[in-house]
């Protein structure tokens, strides 16, 4: 997902970061749309957008941040309070996949990989 003004931008399992997620054995969750997205046209498949007041509807999901560091997760936590009360935040389930991940080519693909792998301790 990524983080805006207005709310999240969830990736669904038809976008190119919910099908590597998928390779890898995550499940990646349906959410409903409940706010405006901040990425392009309003039928896209691979994105829905979250208003804020609705991040709860996340529930106990692991969160990967799309073109975030993990300055941006400490961030997330401090500044957005609707964010921080999510289980995954308490539970040390926030990954960070990098500032390339948004388009995952080759190389933002090895990066993203690097991070997963590092972050799980392997």
């Amino acid at each position: 997902m990524t983080v805006t003004a207005d709310g999240l931008n969830v990736f669904t399992a038809d976008s190119a970061q919910g099908k590597l997620l998928a390779q890898l054995g995550y499940r990646v969750r349906e959410v409903s749309a409940s706010g405006a997205s901040g990425l392009g046209s309003p039928g896209r498949r691979d994105v829905v957008p979250v208003a804020w007041e609705s991040a709860a509807t996340l529930g106990d999901a692991t969160l990967f941040l799309v073109n975030a560091t993990d300055d941006d997760v400490a961030g997330y936590r401090r500044d957005r309070p609707v964010l921080a009360a999510l289980p995954a935040f308490g539970q040390g389930r926030v990954y960070a996949l990098g500032p390339g991940s948004f388009r995952l080519d080759r190389f933002a693909v090895t990066s993203v990989l690097d991070r997963l792998q590092r972050a799980s301790g392997a």
